[in-house]
């Protein structure tokens, strides 16, 4: 790991192209880096950005060598197609795993519930009971609000249910 102070990849995350710098001693941002005046003597360096589809830089994808070149048009483009594959893989593997979650959920929720035909505790995978409430927001997050449904308002509390 080079301190991202030091780091070629902290300007290249900056900007939305390719950063190429084809020989780092004649650069001034990067002349006096200690990557460049020591090891591994950088001279050349091609960065492009890993930009997400709503435009957050996640890092760079790089190639250095210890002598000064340039790239041809091709190889830029292959650069930044690459550069491009990788954030595809990136959120492709996210949406992959939250889809995955999503599913482990659906099949919590799918199958039959043991339920207490008392309390309405539900039995969690470990056999112990717990409110249903819980239950539902230990595997999907979902958080209740309770009230009183009009059937129960008139059944249970008369005084307080609407005369009609």
């Amino acid at each position: 790991g080079t301190p991202r102070s030091e780091a070629f990849c902290a300007h290249t995350i900056n900007q939305p192209r390719l950063l190429i710098v084809e020989d780092a001693r004649l650069d001034a941002r990067f002349s006096g880096n200690p990557s460049v005046t020591g090891e591994p003597h950088i001279r050349f360096y091609a960065g492009a950005p890993l930009l997400t589809s709503e435009g957050l830089g996640l890092g760079s994808l790089c190639v250095i060598d210890p002598s000064p070149r340039n790239l041809s048009p091709a190889q830029k483009s292959s650069l930044e197609a690459l550069a491009r594959l990788v954030v595809t893989e990136m959120e492709l593997r996210l949406a992959s795993s939250r889809l995955a979650e999503a599913m482990e959920n659906i099949k919590t929720l799918s199958g039959l519930l043991p339920m207490c035909a008392h309390c309405k505790g539900i039995r969690n995978d470990r056999g112990y009971y717990e409110r249903v409430e819980t239950f539902f927001n230990t595997r999907t997050g979902a958080e209740f609000s309770h009230g009183i449904c009009p059937g129960c308002l008139r059944k249970h509390f008369p005084d307080l249910a609407p005369k009609n």
